[in-house]
């Protein structure tokens, strides 16, 4: 875990750490095995796809991670889920699998869980007065934001990189907000900068922002690039999100383990000699 010093003035850090993503097409032990001897210590598990958990696996990273003192925060399933599908059995499908993977993050210790919101599908996208399954979802996650809060894990809701995301606009996180205090908000620096919503999102909902997510991009679509691709735009939003006093976990995203350390040394050599390990 890289910490970012910012000052005697602020005298808050930025802990730096890595998604489970990088090893996501590799198995689960390989992915394992490597991350254990990574020496980083921080690390967001991407719990789908190949790497879904399950008893077993948990109790395998519990005795690789515990020894090395490691801090663990889950992302929950995304792939092949849909909250707000307008199919009811796909939905509570969704539904369970997300249940699934708080039990996961409690089993781990983790303090932070980050959940993806709903999605309009191909019918409520083209019929927008087909509103049940989108305020199903929404509700749902407010009821799961208190499953978490009663195991003592902070749940974490995502803005996303597409228009079908059903919490996106600040006036949908705001009113989201409004009704959970459990929840807070992951905010992707990257996606952000995809749906130019990075500043609204810090000028209005920076009380209720305490995790970030960080890759490269060209602006055009969500890339999951090394920082060192496309353009440079995470300097000045790191340095707005430096400016307005916030700190957490900063993940970096990336989709194999040689980008991500070559991001992680990018920010490294961003910060300067205020990055101590």
């Amino acid at each position: 875990m890289f910490t970012i010093r910012r000052g005697l003035k602020l005298n808050k850090f930025f802990n730096i750490g890595l998604s489970s993503l990088c090893f996501i097409s590799k198995d689960f032990d390989y992915a394992l095995n490597f991350i254990a001897s990574s020496g980083i210590s921080l690390w967001e598990v991407v719990d789908d796809g190949l790497h879904f958990l399950d008893s077993s696996r948990i109790k395998r990273m519990l005795a690789l991670s515990s020894p090395l003192n490691m801090t663990l925060s889950l992302h929950a399933p995304y792939t092949s889920v849909n909250i707000s599908a307008s199919n009811y059995r796909a939905r509570r499908f969704s539904m369970d699998m997300y249940r699934e993977s708080v039990e996961h993050a409690h089993q781990l210790g983790c303090k932070f869980i980050v959940f993806h919101p709903g999605l309009l599908d191909s019918f409520t996208y083209l019929f927008r007065d087909l509103n049940e399954p989108i305020l199903d979802g929404i509700n749902f996650l407010l009821s799961i934001g208190d499953l978490c809060s009663d195991y003592g894990i902070t749940p974490l809701i995502e803005n996303l990189a597409t228009d079908r995301s059903t919490i996106l606009k600040v006036e949908d996180f705001k009113s989201f907000f409004s009704k959970s205090n459990s929840f807070k908000m992951a905010l992707d620096i990257s996606h952000a900068h995809v749906m130019n919503s990075f500043n609204s999102y810090i000028d209005s909902l920076r009380d209720r922002i305490a995790y970030f997510h960080i890759s490269g991009n060209d602006g055009l679509a969500d890339r999951h690039w090394p920082l060192d691709m496309g353009t440079p735009f995470w300097k000045d939003y790191l340095k707005r999100v430096l400016n307005c006093n916030l700190s957490g976990p900063l993940i970096i995203e990336n989709l194999s383990y040689s980008a991500s350390l070559k991001s992680l040394n990018v920010l490294k050599l961003f910060f300067g000699s205020e990055v101590s390990t």
